[in-house]
């Protein structure tokens, strides 16, 4: 095979897979349902605070029209996310004036 062909082709096989890592992050850090995003919530859960600040409420109301927090509700795996949602979710949706999810 000739080296400029060799070339050519790891060059492509380069490109292709710094395109597919890009694409994976920007996939990742556009995924809606990041429980993470909720953490501004966090104490007003802990220390049942009237009045949750508003990015907490933003980040609820994103997440709720997702469907994340019905996710997180049946997810198995993470027993801590699931268990903080629904002693929360309720709780935390009627504090930011929306109705809590109507999950399956």
């Amino acid at each position: 095979m000739n080296s400029k062909v060799a070339l050519a082709i790891i060059s492509c096989a380069v490109v292709v897979v710094v395109f597919l890592g890009e694409v994976d992050l920007v996939t990742s850090a556009a995924d809606p349902c990041d429980f993470d995003r909720l953490n501004p919530c966090k104490n007003t859960v802990e220390r049942n605070l009237t009045n949750p600040p508003p990015k907490c409420c933003e980040e609820l109301k994103k997440q709720k029209k997702e469907m994340c927090l019905c996710q997180y509700i049946n997810d198995k795996i993470n027993k801590t996310i699931m268990d903080f949602v629904k002693m929360a979710g309720n709780t935390l949706c009627t504090k930011c004036g929306t109705n809590p999810p109507k999950c399956n």
